[in-house]
């Protein structure tokens, strides 16, 4: 009798303790994020956030929207299609200019992303040499495509028919390494992601580094103000769960790009181009000194730096007050989590042996 007592109580705590467990449980928050080039090793952070259940610590189910572009990704989240979005710092500004209620939370991406290069073996290594040539572009609805105007402006040149020089619209990958082959296009702009896929064919690139743009930064979590004053936990949680995922992609960048291999099984394809894709997006994603390890900080002197550039090239009609366009309110927050603990799963991850 003694023992089927025992049993009894046993199985009415284990009872209670399940229900407990189902009582607590909270229903996952589905959240879209659209992305400004597709998911894979450019945004390493998103498989490792998904896979080591860091979402799901933050109580977020994520949906990924991939697009082409920062604008295309900035008009979805502007437009309410997706509720979050990787996009650059021109788009905040230039919405912010047109009245509209955006800003950024996370920058994520602490170095630029778009970049301007010929081919090594042209006579252009100068951005003033282009004059009287025709220039690629990946894609107008690109974050490039304003920083191209302005960087050619600021060089002294004019664009448009029958001026200094053109732009044509190439794509991305083979199409634009064509184009640059058959010269068709004299250079080239686009992310560091697509120079990268020229690279592979063959055709090394000279990249320009003249202006301010090397400085700047990149791809920021943007958010409407509405949303971000409504519901700051749910925009923190997601930039938490981002920015522990970066640690882990820094502690053991095999780990890293295993999970995106899973994720993302394209990306496995062809490792002689997704990892060191992966080496580069990491080194665009250190901390500079002013950010005093704080994952996502936003430097005010590099959003004033983009700010005047896009006056001075004509991308802004008017100077907007950059310190609305972003916000470092969440980063304390946003940072709060165990650093030893994540290096300790990333430390622990399973590499699969080749």
């Amino acid at each position: 009798m003694k023992a089927h007592a025992r049993w009894i109580s046993a199985s009415l705590g284990a009872m209670l303790a399940t229900l407990a467990v189902v009582a607590n449980a909270q229903p996952m928050k589905e959240v879209k994020l659209a992305l400004s080039f597709p998911n894979g090793a450019a945004w390493p952070y998103l498989a490792v956030a998904e896979e080591m259940g860091y979402f799901r610590d933050e109580g977020l189910k994520v949906v990924i929207i991939n697009l082409n572009g920062a604008s295309a990704s900035y008009k979805a989240m502007a437009t309410g299609q997706a509720d979050y979005a990787f996009s650059g710092p021109a788009q905040v500004l230039n919405g912010l200019a047109a009245g509209e209620e955006t800003k950024s939370f996370y920058t994520a991406y602490q170095g630029h992303v778009y970049q301007f290069a010929a081919p090594e073996s042209s006579p252009y290594k100068r951005i003033a040499d282009l004059k009287g040539q025709k220039i690629g572009i990946s894609t107008v609805a690109g974050g490039q495509y304003p920083y191209l105007l302005a960087t050619l402006k600021n060089a002294g040149l004019t664009v448009g028919p029958g001026k200094d020089v053109e732009i044509a619209e190439v794509g991305r990958g083979g199409p634009a390494a064509i184009a640059l082959e058959q010269k068709r296009i004299a250079a080239y702009s686009a992310s560091f992601v697509d120079l990268m896929a020229i690279e592979l064919t063959g055709m090394k690139m000279h990249r320009f580094t003249e202006g301010p743009t090397s400085t700047f930064i990149s791809d920021s979590l943007i958010a409407t103000k509405a949303s971000l004053q409504k519901d700051p936990k749910t925009a923190t949680g997601l930039a938490r769960a981002i920015a522990r995922a970066t640690v882990f992609c820094f502690a053991n960048q095999d780990a890293c790009w295993a999970s995106i291999t899973k994720a993302v099984p394209e990306n496995g394809k062809n490792p002689r181009f997704t990892k060191p894709l992966l080496r580069y997006t990491l080194e665009l994603h250190k901390l500079t000194p002013e950010a005093h390890g704080q994952w996502g900080y936003q430097s005010p002197k590099a959003w004033e730096a983009i700010d005047e550039f896009l006056v001075d090239s004509g991308q802004l009609k008017q100077k907007v007050d950059a310190s609305q366009a972003f916000t470092n309110d969440l980063i304390p927050e946003i940072n709060h989590f165990d650093v030893t603990k994540v290096k300790a799963d990333a430390a622990q991850y399973k590499v699969p042996t080749e």
